[in-house]
């Protein structure tokens, strides 16, 4: 027994022992040591064969490296943007006053009823040139035809599309025009044959002369308009207005930044909306309308909140708080779901709700903080007991007759019997009293408080504001966004219902289906704006006035109940005629900035006064083809990314001292460590970077420059003067003779300011140049703008210089002749290649045709940026999952450096590469690693061809670009071995990046009601029956207008003609419900296949990226096992490339469970949404330098929402029902 325990104890002793060590490796580092070498050479011999570097490198020899001054191409790209800006604004100020003067002097002319004009939604395309006076009425057919109309009886047609002829402009967004005329558009709520309307279109008519006189003046100019404030808009030069199939155009001038900026002054606005119990049915729909109505009137210049009150008053985003919140798109659409929740209860309380509000905005005013400038109030009710005065007296008639707050009323409801209170308290407030009874007429008459505020600008005559806007995109609607969404999941939704009939719907799966279109939802959210359908832009914008101090007003009084009598009187007025502007596209600011003289991996971006980008390479505001929520409100501490610890949205005093310098447009610089995603977000890194600003002036932008350093301060002056061969032009024009070249698309190398020709390419472009260049009679012409006719009459030798005819052109001489230079020293290049230029070898798109905006470009951005960490390397890359899809493609990339002999200055030269088959790499890989020749056993040895190891090259950023298995092609090496992965990362081989997205877009359950009916009791059948009964009770007395007998004997309407519609003011109704039993399982079979509806939202998001160190891969020479699971692998350099090889011991199976991502992930707040941690945390401002919110005259104009009286004639109504009853009973 004894000995029995010894032999136990001394087994276990052993066992022990044996757990103690570690598995012996399969892996021999001289082995893979051997392997990367060899794959290092391969790759070296080929790339150097084809890519030519050192041919390219000689080329470059005799050329000099200079220093790029970063306040000297900050100064020089400033002042290109500030002579712009000033051409755009001269050419709006002498819009203004060609309306103002044209408007005095024609706007009582008389319009005919059969007046004519080119309408922009009924525009036809014609062969010739019509008439150019758009007053001479066309004859609409003949004669005959008109008889023959009249004997059918049937009523005249619509009018048809006036004819226009117009040609395709690639200054217009390759859009049709004609630059003969302008054209007008009417939004669809706005009566486009009122008396009002046409007169005024009339008058404008006058503005072709100076809109065409612009155009001649300074070709760059974009789409001239002149909003008027009655809704239309005249718009130069004449398009056909682009509508979509089956979607209501919904554009009006007055609700555009362009306008609302122009027209008022900016405003903090205080929205009070009466929920009491009162305010329901149809009251509340149309509330709620006038609220969002209001909001969209708002820009990122106004501060707003809005309250809804009964016995109190409360906020409908409660994370908004007691304050105002900056009416950014974000914030707007926040306050817009706010009021889908309006819930009406109880007995508003109107001194609680009113007294709030102007505490509120007492105390913004002290503080000096939101817009600083107007103030108002605006009241949605259907109805006040009395009219408040003590309130008025105490918060807002203290300085009189200087109103600190405005006040607008909306009156809602059909018949209400208190309106002279609601009137009252407007008029007594310097504001304006609406009212509304249908849901047709809400957004007109919401935008009567505009003329109002815009009264003391009017008054003053003499100072035009000019404005700015901050970016925005052409005619779409940002309200579009949710509506877009949900028609691309309906199509999702059609599609997944049409795939489910297909296979049999009551045995098939939805869940791949439904699997895949999530996928589809989530991949790639994000779109480049150039190849989408939006046109990002900003404009420019001043006020016009009506320069008429009175005017006659026509009223309509009621006599002895029975007759209208018209009464025309004076009055003081200051009405605002409209807005004139013009837009600047993005792309022309863009081509200002000189991105060829900035550099790879330099750019320079915009900034307005609120911080908010403008322009720059990271800005995204489309995803999936939609306009993001708070696209145009993205700042730029939101895309400049410090490279810290720090998490999402903390602060960061660095960052907030470098955006306070940037908004105030002082002039400086700073020096910052940042880091970057690029690559679709896939690959991040981080850079030293110097950052140089300064302001536009006459502008609320600055902008900025970013350059990397070191090599951002450095150039290569490469030029071939065009000069020297004009003896010998055919020698010059064979570099460029073959197709197979590229140039950046983007960039203007020459171009004429008119559209004198057309080309194809940019290509045939530069060509057409060349060959003018290499003539005799040639100069180098800079100017892109003529000199405005201002100038011109103070010095009438210059304007003769300066006139422009329709063959002048401009030309960047440093960037042509530099590319003249890189033809020669290219010309040699595609002698050894033989494939075809316009296709890749896989029957795609040639490489150049996709990948041809040079710096621009990831592999060339990637070949400078990993120049610093493995000099003299190609950096490879596969796609992205690529998988085990037939035909991809490896593309290599290097970066030529070019070096001062006596200086440590180098700057990049070129970038050059090539494409090669994945499958031939993958071969290459396991033709070298399957064999060991310097193996003792070659029979017995292990390798990656054997079942003990398993090899893959992993690039810079952890991606897979060969692996034994084709599938893992393209994917994140964490993925696959995320415990090999987390060992690299330990051991400081890779490390980690977070960036933060600051411009994702997330997507919320849409809140809605299940399809499916309900079981329905009798009690409730008795229920909605007496409901029904009271409610239709309640129905004839208010249409009756007994109403009038327990109230005030008195009517009042407003003195614009209101048409009510049929609508009823309950929304409340019932409908017969129940539940098929037999339909039980085809509703179960529907909803497995429904997918669930969402909403965009802004939201934040953290992806963890990963970048290689391949110093510490080198000096690392301890051996690698895994702790979890003892996998020992191996890791080596490929000689001279971006890329690894990671060999793994497959001791042990792998645990799928642990895997690392690169997806993004939503980043939550302790706040309810994205929008109320960004008004909790809100960012430093600068205000517009233009603030007139006040005028002494201004309490001399009466108009202020006047009503006429109409008096009830109870005889009449009693005989009237009389005559119904007997008429009924006969």
């Amino acid at each position: 027994m004894e000995t029995l325990c010894v032999k136990i104890a001394l087994i276990c002793i052993s066992v022990a022992s044996v757990r103690s060590y570690p598995p012996k490796s399969n892996i021999d580092p001289a082995i893979v040591s051997a392997w990367t070498s060899k794959l290092g050479t391969n790759l070296i011999g080929m790339a150097t064969y084809v890519s030519r570097k050192e041919s390219i490198q000689e080329a470059y020899a005799g050329k000099v490296v200079v220093s790029r001054s970063g306040e000297q191409l900050l100064q020089e790209i400033a002042m290109n943007i500030q002579n712009m800006t000033e051409a755009k604004i001269s050419a709006v100020k002498r819009i203004m006053d060609t309306a103002e003067e044209t408007a005095m002097a024609h706007q009582e002319d008389v319009v005919e009823e059969d007046y004519q004009y080119y309408n922009a939604k009924k525009l036809a395309e014609e062969t010739f040139e019509p008439t150019p006076d758009p007053t001479v009425k066309e004859k609409e057919g003949s004669d005959e035809d008109e008889e023959e109309e009249e004997d059918l009886g049937e009523e005249p047609e619509e009018d048809p599309p006036r004819k226009i002829v117009m040609k395709e402009n690639q200054h217009f967004f390759n859009r049709k025009v004609n630059t003969s005329f302008s054209v007008v558009h009417v939004p669809t709520n706005v009566f486009e044959g009122a008396p009002d309307i046409l007169r005024a279109i009339k008058w404008s008519e006058h503005l072709n002369s100076i809109f065409v006189a612009n155009y001649n003046s300074d070709p760059s100019l974009s789409w001239q308009y002149f909003g008027s404030s009655l809704g239309f808009m005249r718009q130069y030069p004449a398009a056909q207005w682009e509508q979509v199939a089956d979607v209501v155009d919904l554009y009006d001038c007055r609700t555009r930044p362009w306008y609302i900026e122009a027209a008022t002054s900016p405003k903090d606005v205080v929205i009070l909306v009466d929920n009491s119990g009162s305010m329901t049915g149809m009251r509340r729909e149309i509330a709620r309308h006038v609220v969002n109505d209001i909001l969209d009137t708002l820009g990122p210049n106004d501060f707003v909140n809005v309250f809804n009150f009964s016995d109190n008053s409360t906020n409908v985003v409660p994370c908004f708080g007691n304050g105002l919140v900056q009416a950014t798109l974000e914030n707007v659409r926040e306050l817009k779901l706010g009021m889908e929740n309006l819930y009406t209860d109880k007995i508003a309380n109107f001194s609680e709700a009113l007294t709030k509000a102007f505490l509120l905005l007492q105390d913004y005013r002290t503080r000096h903080e939101g817009a600083a400038c107007n103030q108002a109030i605006m009241l949605v009710t259907d109805g006040v007991p009395y009219n408040y005065k003590e309130i008025f007296r105490t918060y807002n008639w203290q300085d009189l007759p200087r109103m600190p707050v405005r006040v607008f009323t909306y009156l809602i409801g059909r018949e209400v019997a208190d309106v002279r209170e609601v009137k009252w308290m407007a008029c007594a407030n310097q504001g304006f009293f609406v009212h509304l009874s249908t849901l047709s007429e809400v957004k007109e008459k919401v935008l009567e408080y505009i003329p109002v505020m815009a009264r003391p600008l009017v008054l003053q005559k003499n100072e035009h504001p000019v404005i700015w806007t901050s970016v925005y995109a052409d005619v779409a609607d940002p309200k579009m966004t949710d509506w877009l969404w949900d028609s691309k999941e309906s199509e999702e939704q059609k599609e997944i219902f049409l795939h489910s009939r297909k296979m049999n719907v009551r045995h098939a799966s939805p869940e791949e289906q439904i699997q895949k279109y999530l996928q589809r939802r989530m991949a790639n959210i994000d779109e480049d704006i150039t190849l989408s359908n939006y046109q990002l832009m900003t404009s420019v914008s001043v006020p016009v006035y009506d320069r008429r101090e009175n005017a006659n007003l026509t009223e309509w009084t009621l006599i002895n109940e029975a007759i209208w009598v018209e009464k025309i009187r004076e009055t003081r007025i200051a009405n605002i005629l409209g807005v004139a502007g013009t837009d600047v596209p993005v792309k022309d600011i863009q081509e200002l900035m000189m991105p060829h003289k900035l550099g790879v991996n330099s750019y320079a971006f915009l900034v307005t006064n609120n911080g908010h980008i403008v322009i720059h390479p990271d800005f995204r505001p489309v995803f999936q083809g939609i306009l993001k929520p708070s696209y145009n409100s993205v700042d730029m501490s939101e895309i400049e990314l410090l490279d810290d610890d720090l998490e999402a949205r903390e602060e960061s005093e660095e960052m907030d001292s470098f955006r306070d310098a940037v908004i105030t447009q002082t002039r400086g610089n700073r020096t910052l460590r940042v880091k970057y995603h690029y690559d679709k977000m896939k690959r991040a890194s981080t850079a030293t970077r110097k950052y140089f600003f300064c302001g536009i002036e006459n502008t609320p932008f600055t902008l900025v420059i970013s350059l990397p350093l070191p090599y951002g301060q450095y150039g290569i002056d490469a030029k071939e003067e065009t000069s020297r061969h004009r003896t010998e032009e055919k020698n010059l024009l064979e570099h460029f003779s073959d197709k197979n070249w590229k140039i950046h698309p983007d960039w203007t190398y020459c171009r004429y300011l008119f559209p004198l020709e057309t080309f194809d390419t940019p290509e045939a472009e530069f060509i057409h140049f060349l060959k003018k260049a290499l003539g005799p009679g040639w100069h180098w012409l800079s100017k892109r703008t003529g000199t405005p006719p201002e100038h011109i009459e103070q010095s009438p030798t210059q304007g003769k210089k300066d006139k422009l005819d329709k063959t002048t052109y401009f030309c960047d001489r440093d960037l042509f002749l530099s590319l003249v230079f890189d033809g020669k020293a290219t010309a040699s290049f595609p002698k050894n290649t033989t494939a075809d230029s316009h296709k890749d070898g896989t029957g795609d798109v040639h490489f150049s045709e996709i990948h041809n905006r040079a710096i621009d470009e990831i592999w060339y951005k990637r070949a400078v940026d990993y120049h610093f960490i493995q000099p003299h390397s190609y950096v490879y890359s596969v796609p992205y999952e690529a998988g085990d899809k037939n035909g991809t493609l490896v593309t290599a990339s290097y970066a030529i450096f070019h070096t001062k002999p006596d200086d440590d200055w180098k700057a990049p030269a070129a970038v050059i590469g090539f494409q090669f088959r994945h499958s031939a790499l993958h071969r290459m890989l396991f033709n070298i690693t399957s064999t060991c020749p310097d193996c003792p056993d070659k029979h017995n040895n292990k390798t990656c061809a054997s079942n003990e190891l398993e090899c893959y090259v992993v690039d810079n950023n952890g991606y897979v670009v060969v692996a034994e298995s084709l599938r893992d092609t393209g994917k994140f090496f964490g993925e696959i071995r995320a415990s090999v992965m987390e060992e690299m990362v330990n051991r400081n081989m890779f490390k980690r990046i977070r960036i933060f997205d600051y411009q994702a877009v997330c997507f919320r359950p849409k809140l809605t009601g299940n399809c499916a009916s309900y079981f329905v009791t009798p009690l409730a059948h008795l229920k909605w029956m007496i409901e029904w009964t009271i409610g239709y009770i309640f129905w004839v007395f208010a249409n009756a207008n007994l109403n009038i007998l327990w109230f005030d004997s008195r009517v009042y309407a407003s003195d614009e003609d209101i048409i009510y519609s049929e609508e009823g003011e309950d929304d409340n109704g019932s409908s017969e419900m129940g539940m098929n039993e037999n339909n039980k399982g085809n509703e179960k079979q529907y909803e497995r296949w429904t997918i669930n509806r969402t909403r965009p939202q802004p939201c934040d998001k953290e992806v963890v990226l990963y970048q290689m160190n391949p110093r510490a891969i080198q000096e690392n020479k301890e051996p690698f096992d895994s702790v979890k699971c003892k996998r020992f692998f191996e890791v080596q350099v490929i000689d001279q490339s971006n890329l690894i090889l990671v060999v793994v011991d497959k001791v042990c199976t792998p645990d799928e469970s642990e895997k690392l991502s690169v997806a993004p992930v939503e980043v939550f707040y302790n706040t309810s949404s994205l929008a109320c941690f960004k008004v909790e945390n809100m960012q430093r401002r600068q205000r517009p330098r233009s603030c007139i919110s006040h005028h002494r005259d201004e309490d001399k104009i009466e108009l202020c929402g006047g009503c006429g009286t109409v008096h009830l004639n109870l005889i009449l109504l009693l005989s009237s029902w009389f005559t119904i009853y007997i008429a009924d009973f006969c």
